[in-house]
């Protein structure tokens, strides 16, 4: 599909520190300008409805790589191009080539697409994702007045191997973790990463106006 830079992702050198992750461009800043539009409608739609009336949204669209994508939750979706189209695209190429970068090749993958629209005062604190998971992706799309702003998410180093035991299923303060590096935050900044006891990762505070949209990929374990 126009637009989307697979190449990017297929060819992005795996960093092995302190965990390994890759970061990469996935969609060009034109498809960006588009999908905001989307998130936009989105968000307009959702107003619409009693109890759904929110600053802040997650839509989380669930699939499999054999029979596609369900949008028994959200059909609305199927009428929202191109992200209709780059959701296919997920499903159809994105997803295998992001399992790839840490596994070896499988015809059957579940996974979940989350559409995320986040605001000011947004926080979550040093995590690993679920031992349920395979791996995650988070891809921006980053509005104009958004760009050069800090709203990438940051890459941890444990500093005390809490999970060397027990791997919780939790958000940690950020007390006793190193950061090591922020995700990059332009139109299309993406990373992903294998799950696993040490890939922490969280969001600090933003405290500054932003429409900090992404789309989030989890890739389930069978």
């Amino acid at each position: 599909m126009e637009g989307i830079l697979l190449d990017n992702l297929i060819n992005a050198q795996i960093i092995k520190k302190p965990y390994k992750h890759t970061t990469f461009q996935l969609f060009t800043k034109e498809l960006c300008d588009k999908l905001i539009k989307n998130f936009y409608e989105i968000n307009k739609y959702l107003n619409t409805k009693n109890g759904l009336s929110q600053s802040r949204f997650m839509l989380d669209v669930e699939g499999d790589t054999t029979n596609g994508i369900y949008y028994n939750r959200y059909p609305f979706l199927k009428d929202i191009e191109p992200l209709n189209s780059v959701l296919q695209m997920y499903s159809d190429k994105i997803i295998k080539a992001h399992y790839e970068k840490y596994y070896e090749s499988k015809q059957h993958l579940r996974y979940s697409l989350q559409l995320v629209y986040d605001k000011k005062n947004y926080s979550i604190g040093p995590h690993t994702d679920s031992f349920k998971r395979a791996a995650t992706q988070i891809t921006y799309l980053v509005c104009d007045e958004d760009i050069n702003k800090n709203l990438g998410v940051c890459v941890y180093k444990d500093l005390i191997d809490r999970h060397k035991e027990i791997w919780e299923k939790k958000h940690y303060s950020f007390d006793d973790f190193e950061k090591v590096k922020q995700i990059e935050y332009y139109p299309g900044s993406s990373i992903n990463f294998k799950v696993k006891p040490t890939s922490f990762h969280g969001v600090e505070k933003i405290d500054v106006d932003c429409n900090r949209m992404s789309i989030q990929t989890i890739i389930r374990k069978d």
